[in-house]
């Protein structure tokens, strides 16, 4: 006989004859002997387990690179923004920068540009200044430092 009588139709075919045998499964690890049609449908189980391992898998990864992207987008946006706050922090720390000749220390006036101890002793000692280009006057203070140092002081 070749198997199940549901089967016995399928027994003519070539090499179907295999159902009715039964086949050691890793008898070494002390299983049970199965039928071959137990152990098909056993791989037909494996198979779609992997395969919907597989599936999400798949998806997990299309996940990540959906939430990679979106990071990336929030690092420009962050960027964009850091970048607009720096403007508004280097403004301000231009307006920190100015200097009043008139009121400012020793130390104050050598912050600015190629102004040295000797400039900035200079420059109190022609204090009082009516306004910023009476410093065209001071001893040691040139055209080009006049225009390089004009934007960064005041009364």
């Amino acid at each position: 006989m070749c198997g199940p009588r549901a089967l016995q139709p399928l027994c003519r075919v070539r090499g179907l004859s295999i159902w009715a045998r039964k086949v050691t499964i890793a008898s070494h690890l002390g299983l049970r002997r199965y039928t071959v049609g137990f152990t098909i449908l056993l791989l037909i189980g494996i198979t779609w387990l992997l395969w919907t391992i597989h599936k999400d898998l798949v998806e997990s990864n299309d996940r990540q690179r959906g939430l990679k992207t979106s990071i990336n987008e929030l690092n420009t946006k962050l960027e964009t923004l850091s970048g607009s706050s720096s403007v508004q922090q280097a403004t301000a720390a231009e307006a920190a920068a100015i200097v009043n000749i008139n009121t400012a220390s020793k130390a104050r006036l050598q912050t600015l540009p190629r102004i040295g101890t000797v400039g900035a002793e200079s420059i109190i000692a022609a204090r009082p200044f009516a306004e910023v280009e009476a410093l065209r006057q001071v001893q040691g203070i040139s055209a080009g430092l006049y225009e390089e140092i004009r934007n960064r002081v005041t009364i």
